[in-house]
């Protein structure tokens, strides 16, 4: 018998040899037998005759695998943070292995202890308050004599920071009159330091104060114009800038000369109701000491159905003037009204509201303003239904002009307004009109009153209050 193909270094044996019936062959490997597998061909011989059959020889030379835990770590810039690095022999690797990392982002360091190690090493990663925020790759490499590994792991680097946020978005004033932004500075990462802010694109004549400032948290932007201030709309830059951070907002400011001014609610926020009823008497107070006024009630019904209820409302017994009505969902479950009287009688004076063709829920509440064009003092008046939770109607107005709405919906429940909630009414979820309210915002190009209701049918009224020339 004799074999072929035996790696270098590798002897072998047959006993016995020459044989009948069986032999043992028996391979032997050095320290210096390479890894890999070999074909081997045994071959037997008797005279002439000659057959051979083949094996396989696997050598597997003394070897490692690394792993490093966790796979990602994240922490803010100027930290550190530790991986667990894992040599794991194989086939009686004894040696130890020398570990380098690569990856790290600028200003940071990697530190392994021990190096070189056996069985495991702990990486010490750290930055500096310099080192860039971002998500990092990084390389960990064991090498050992010609034997060398290698495992990734992830860091991210945050670093401290801040955003910047102003509201109300626009400001309406006139020549000589002040309105103020709220800025409010919200940290990230860890950020605790406070900011100085400036504002740019004043117009003429027009001063803008910050209080406090420098300021962490919120800080009042009031802008105070002259009477020289030119008519017009200004983008308001507003930044806030600590060491080499520095974010903006953008804010509006419109000069013009008149404004529509809100006045008083009636009879408060909580508005007046009536759970099954036709008439509904609260009192209103007009302010004595405004000009160019105007008064708008508006009331919700819920009926089912609502056919042939018709409302009528008068102000110290003057008739006022229907500018809208829808109902929820374009059903006949239930509608709201809105009602407009110019020049309303200053005082405390007494709204009635009367329901004919039957009862039903009476949500009602009025607004008051001042700064009015008593010629048109209503226009653009736009109604909308669906259903849902996020009634909403869009009306055309301008500067200086006031959006007011009017809102029904069929269920009670946490309602909030995406403008300025003057009343909200809520009775009942039995019809489609036991909710409703009524909200302003200061007039725009384009003025979009919501809000956010239990999901049901809802119907909205839009109009655009126009300031006295």
């Amino acid at each position: 018998l004799s074999i072929g193909g035996l790696p270098t270094g590798t002897t072998d044996t047959f006993t016995p040899n020459p044989a009948s019936g069986s032999s043992t062959l028996t391979v032997t490997t050095t320290a210096s037998t390479p890894a890999g597998t070999y074909p081997l061909t045994i071959t037997g011989v008797s005279g002439a005759l000659s057959h051979s059959t083949t094996v396989s020889l696997t050598v597997n030379g003394p070897d490692y695998s690394l792993s490093a835990t966790p796979g990602s770590r994240t922490f803010l810039a100027g930290g550190s943070g530790t991986y667990s690095v894992t040599i794991s022999p194989t086939s009686g690797f004894t040696g130890a292995v020398t570990l380098s990392v690569s990856g790290l982002p600028t200003g940071t360091t990697g530190t392994f202890t021990p190096n070189p190690a056996s069985g495991s090493s702990t990486l010490t990663v750290t930055t500096t308050a310099s080192t860039p925020a971002g998500t990092y790759s990084l390389t960990i490499t064991g090498v050992s004599g010609a034997l060398s590994h290698s495992t990734t792991v992830s860091l991210t680097v945050n670093v401290p920071d801040f955003s910047l946020s102003a509201n109300p978005a626009s400001q309406t004033v006139v020549p000589g009159g002040s309105g103020t932004y709220s800025v409010t500075i919200s940290p990230t990462n860890g950020f605790t330091g406070a900011v100085t802010l400036s504002v740019g694109g004043l117009p003429t004549g027009t001063t803008g104060t910050f209080t406090p400032n420098p300021a962490s948290g919120s800080s009042t932007l009031t802008v105070t114009t002259t009477a020289s201030t030119p008519f017009g709309t200004y983008p308001l830059t507003i930044t806030a800038v600590n060491g080499t951070l520095s974010h903006v907002v953008t804010v509006s400011l419109s000069v013009t000369a008149t404004v529509v001014a809100f006045d008083a609610v009636g009879p408060s926020g909580a508005g007046a109701s009536v759970t099954s009823g036709s008439s509904l008497n609260w009192s209103h107070t007009v302010t004595a000491s405004g000009s160019n006024r105007l008064l708008m009630v508006a009331v919700a019904v819920g009926a089912g159905p609502d056919t042939n209820r018709t409302l009528a409302v008068t102000y110290n017994g003057v008739a006022m003037t229907s500018v809208g009505l829808v109902h929820s969902a374009n059903q006949a479950q239930g509608y709201v009204q809105l009602f407009a009287l110019k020049a309303p009688a200053p005082g405390t004076l007494p709204v009635r509201v009367t329901l004919s063709g039957g009862n039903a829920s009476l949500e009602a509440g009025s607004v008051s303003f001042t700064g009015v064009d008593q010629t048109t003092p209503v226009r653009n008046v736009v109604t909308s239904f669906g259903t849902g939770v996020s009634p909403n109607v869009t009306v055309t107005s301008a500067p200086g002009n006031m959006v007011v709405d009017a809102m029904v919906t069929g269920c009670n429940g946490t309602i909030t307004s995406s403008k300025t909630l003057r009343w909200l009414r809520q009775v009942n979820c039995l019809t489609a009109g036991g909710v409703g309210g009524q909200s302003t915002a200061a007039g725009a190009a384009s003025v979009t009153m919501g809000y956010t209701v239990p999901t049901d049918w809802w119907g909205m009224i839009g109009a655009d209050i126009v300031a006295a020339p």
